[in-house]
């Protein structure tokens, strides 16, 4: 016992001299020491940190806007930051080094692009140097959907200089040369052990591209812990970008490390070249085939979807992952929170505060409040980065719900959908889905008035697709079966017993048409309904006098549950030539031009009669008592 003594406190002796005198750590010595650790910053700017051994992080109201997670070369060392002990430290066969516990690459010019191409637009210059050296430091990953705790990240920064392929022919991106990188080279790099085993390994699908008749084939799924992300993912409004490839979208665009730039990617400058915070951009590329099969897409720096050849697309490269942190954050649980009044307040300020039953209550003082989140419903699909074997294989009950780790997930079939014509890109494409399934999340309600802590909600989302009257008839919204289904079906979906208290019961009167005089029909007592038509022409609501969209508000988006039930949308850039937003036609309670129609509101805003028997996005709407949460 006093050998070992003695031989442990002289290897904490000698690596202590090791590290006052400067001498180099292996890397592997330093992956032995590796733990695995995460920093998460907030939409607000603040972080937390966790690293094994730590209690789950309780986030609040808080939501994530990056994780930190590995680490990989970026910043360039120069002048006084490159010492004499990073520059004469050994580095081994991939030129990495430690030095004082710090890791460091280095480089030089034949290790990156400008060794084998003759023309490179950049703006690095190797210029008298025979190697540059650069820090490794932690990676910035955007968090691009986060569905209970399953992240979908995509690095904030191009990482690298890498060729999708070497060969001119056809190439899928389960054959790519730059998805093996990603998955050995890449990998081994960036992530210690414990990071890798953390990781989880992602069933990547690549879909077919379309053009015209001609299929341009996405290859074998493939099952990646590394992947880059797809068209389909850089036009997936869910996932912050535009629904159009032709955008300039800002959220696409992407700036380069210092590193990625010494490799040899592309720089683009420019006045609609540049990132948010003012950044010269970089072209980086998709996995999802181009308009041939020896063609890829990319982004370009303006954030518009491009093509280029295989062989050519030497872009920087911008890595994706997905992690679950379910084990990291505490989550709420479905079936707990079944027993709870629960709620999140967010105020025009762009602050949030949540408040449960039994929590005393809230003082607004000044503040005004903008959105309610309140009750659940299936609203955003699980792709194949989310969706799990055990939510496939869960036992889904006959209204097609299950519960799966504490979270609530809906399933549905295109049997469920009403109206969908696959041919017309503005629906939902099924494409040979035998089911889709989505996640429940908090329903987000517009604020519409405020009458002494009685609110008036609309939902800001549509969030389903049905028809005003399930038989042609002339019809009045107290006898129509949309009316039923809200307040049957939808109200004990989308929210527990407890949370229907605060619903208040609404005495409605419902309005003759004002232009054609048709019947409005009997008052009723609803605890939810559609809004009027008289009430989508209310100032006090935020609308337009005119009936055209001037507000973001007056858009009805539709959650994919919603479009999978056979929402249509129409993209439209009314507000903004820049911006493109889908919009969908949605309900209104009020009689159309004859008794067996009723009035929708148009994609621009405008009212529209529609026959009873067509389906239309639902957008409802209710009034919550929160006397009891909020205070005076």
């Amino acid at each position: 016992m006093e050998k070992n003594y003695f031989k442990r406190l002289a290897v904490i002796f000698l690596t202590a001299f090791c590290i006052i005198a400067g001498f180099a750590v292996s890397p592997e010595k330093a992956e032995a020491a590796a733990k695995l650790k995460l920093t998460f910053e907030f939409t607000d700017g603040s972080k937390k940190s966790w690293k094994s051994g730590d209690k789950k992080l309780d986030l609040g109201t808080k939501e994530l806007a990056y994780v930190y997670y590995g680490s990989y070369p970026q910043t360039e060392l120069t002048g006084a930051e490159l010492t004499s002990k990073i520059t004469a430290a050994k580095y081994d066969k991939n030129g990495i080094a430690s030095v004082n516990g710090v890791k460091y690459k280095r480089i030089a010019k034949a290790d990156t692009r400008f060794a084998v191409s003759s023309f490179i637009d950049s703006n690095y210059s190797w210029w008298g140097k025979d190697y540059a050296y650069f820090k490794f430091e932690p990676i910035k990953w955007r968090v691009v959907s986060d569905i209970n705790g399953r992240v979908l990240l995509l690095s904030e920064y191009a990482l690298d200089c890498r060729q999708y392929d070497s060969k001119g022919d056809t190439i899928t991106w389960a054959e790519s040369a730059l998805r093996s990188w990603l998955n050995k080279d890449f990998l081994s790099e960036a992530f210690n052990s414990p990071e890798k085993k953390f990781l989880p390994t992602t069933k990547v699908v690549t879909p077919d591209s379309v053009f015209s008749s001609i299929v341009i084939e996405g290859g074998k799924d493939a099952n990646d812990k590394v992947f880059l992300l797809s068209y389909e993912d850089l036009t997936n409004r869910n996932y912050g970008f535009s629904g159009s490839r032709t955008v300039y979208d800002m959220a696409r665009r992407c700036a380069s490390t210092e590193f990625t730039k010494a490799m040899g990617a592309n720089i683009s400058r420019g006045d609609d070249y540049i990132t948010a915070d003012g950044q010269a951009t970089s072209s980086w590329p998709l996995r999802s085939p181009g308009m041939f099969s020896n063609k890829i897409y990319t982004v370009n720096g303006r954030g518009y979807i491009d093509v280029d050849y295989i062989v050519s697309a030497y872009y920087a490269v911008r890595p994706a992952i997905s992690l679950d942190l379910k084990s990291v954050i505490a989550l709420p649980d479905a079936k707990k929170d079944a027993k709870k009044t629960k709620l999140v307040l967010e105020y025009s300020d762009g602050t949030k505060q949540a408040w449960t039953n039994g929590d005393a209550q809230i003082n607004l003082g000044d503040k005004e409040i903008a959105y309610v989140y309140y009750g659940s419903y299936p609203q955003t699909e699980l792709t194949n980065y989310e969706l799990t074997d055990s939510i496939v294989n869960a036992k889904y009950d006959k209204n097609g719900v299950a519960v799966v780790a504490g979270a609530k997930y809906k399933r549905i079939s295109k049997k469920n959908s009403i109206g969908i014509d696959e041919n017309d890109s503005s629906y939902y494409k099924w494409a040979g889905k035998k089911y889709a399934y989505f996640a429940y999340e908090p329903i987000k309600w517009n604020v519409l008035s405020n009458d002494n802590g009685n609110l008036m909600l609309l939902s800001e989302y549509g969030l389903s697709n049905n028809r005003y009257n399930e038989e042609l008839a002339s019809v009045s919204w107290a006898e129509c079966t949309l009316r039923t289904w809200l307040n049957k079906s939808f109200i004990t979906d989308a929210f527990n017993s407890k949370e229907r208290k605060l619903i208040k019961t609404s005495s409605l009167k419902n309005e003759d048409n004002p232009e054609y005089g048709t019947a409005g029909g009997a008052s009723t007592k609803d605890k939810l309904f559609l809004l009027s038509y008289s009430d989508i022409y209310n100032e006090d609501y935020g609308f337009a006098t005119g009936g055209f969209v001037t507000a973001i508000k007056e858009y009805c988006l539709p959650t994919t549950y919603s479009r999978a039930l056979g929402s249509s949308v129409f993209y439209s850039n009314r507000l903004s030539s820049n911006m493109d937003i889908p919009s969908s036609k949605w309900w209104l309670r009020t009689a159309g031009f004859e008794s067996h129609y009723a009035l929708a509101r148009g994609t621009s805003g405008e009212k529209i009669g529609e026959g009873v028997l067509n389906p239309n996005t639902v957008r409802p709407a209710m009034v919550l008592n929160l006397t009891k949460v909020v205070g005076k």
